[in-house]
């Protein structure tokens, strides 16, 4: 049988349930020191590849202004 429940006891535990666990954020000291010389190297390329990325969307962005 399956249990029964009020319907302002079913709202009571529900709202309380609803609210999203906030956990403290990590020491971010901690956690760079945490990462091995490979996640620095993936870090690295990946900024690296960003920077590129972004240096010539204004390359080509200030070569299109220059031509009008």
């Amino acid at each position: 049988m399956p249990f029964k429940m009020s319907i302002g006891e079913y709202l009571r535990t529900r709202v309380t349930t609803l609210a999203p666990r906030v956990d403290p954020a990590p020491n971010p000291i901690k956690v760079l020191a945490s990462l091995s010389r490979s996640n620095w190297l993936n870090f690295a390329v990946a900024f690296l590849g960003w920077t590129w990325d972004a240096f010539g969307m204004q390359r080509y962005r200030k070569r299109s202004v220059e031509e009008n």
